[in-house]
């Protein structure tokens, strides 16, 4: 139209070209063979009041408790999940059935004061049925103040408190709706599997595991003694020999005994 503006011309705009970015050659890492063998020696302040994981309340007590136990799970570094009692497990689709199956010739430790009946026996869905309701406050049992909330999830309403027996190797957790978190719940050292019936009252007197380590020799208030389990249903494993815990209380008695190295 008469008196607009005359358009001015553009120039063409400049299109880049992308440059490939060189991929450096992966310098290869020399594979470390763990040594089998050695103690390690550290401090602890307080005593677990029993030797049951289920009823502790800090991670300080299951410094020792958790490595005689095994988890259906446990937590590999980078906190990825990975199996340990359990061979494998499933979820259904609506996510509300988690099946598993335990792995076979599972072996409680045995010790000579007390004995157990259950000493030298194998694990079964019964003892998982049993410390999951320990857990959850079932059989007139204290619900575990850390795994304990797996009981809002689970689906206790029906007849088997949500934990259905297949065989002896095999179960079912069903659950209200469906919860992710129980596999972090399933994974810590609270959550100990441990021969059915056993109680928190007979675990006052000594542990009924199936850990990497076993109870050597305890003083309470003074040291802890954990040597490797020879039953251990991981082959080759565990690496050490020992764990030592000396029980002191002060940081000026703990810098004493590292300078001193004794631990």
């Amino acid at each position: 139209p008469s008196g607009g503006a005359t358009p001015t011309a553009t120039k063409p705009g400049v299109v880049a070209v992308p440059t490939a970015t060189a991929v450096p050659t992966p310098t290869s890492v020399p594979t470390v063979t763990p040594k089998r063998g050695g103690i390690i020696k550290g401090s602890a302040t307080e005593d677990p009041p029993s030797f049951d994981p289920h009823t502790a309340t800090s991670s300080g007590h299951n410094i020792y408790n958790a490595k005689m136990y095994s988890g259906l799970l446990w937590n590999k570094p980078e906190f990825e999940i990975a199996l340990d009692a359990a061979e494998s497990y499933t979820i259904s689709a609506d996510g509300k059935v988690w099946t598993f199956k335990l792995r076979p010739g599972i072996k409680y430790q045995a010790y000579t004061n007390p004995k157990g009946t259950r000493d030298g026996t194998t694990m079964t869905s019964q003892d998982v049925k049993w410390s999951f309701e320990k857990i959850m406050g079932f059989n007139n049992q204290v619900i575990s103040p850390r795994s304990g909330w797996m009981k809002e999830f689970v689906d206790i309403d029906r007849a088997d408190n949500g934990i259905e027996i297949v065989d002896g190797l095999t179960f079912k957790i069903h659950l209200k709706q469906p919860f992710s978190s129980l596999a972090n719940i399933l994974a810590i050292g609270f959550s100990g599997i441990m021969p059915n019936g056993i109680t928190t009252k007979e675990m006052q007197q000594r542990p009924y595991g199936s850990g990497p380590f076993r109870l050597k020799e305890f003083q309470r208030g003074a040291q802890w003694r954990l040597e490797r389990n020879p039953d251990y249903f991981k082959p080759g494993l565990p690496y050490l020999d020992e764990y030592q815990y000396l029980l002191m209380d002060g940081t000026a008695i703990v810098q004493a005994v590292f300078l001193t190295h004794k631990v």
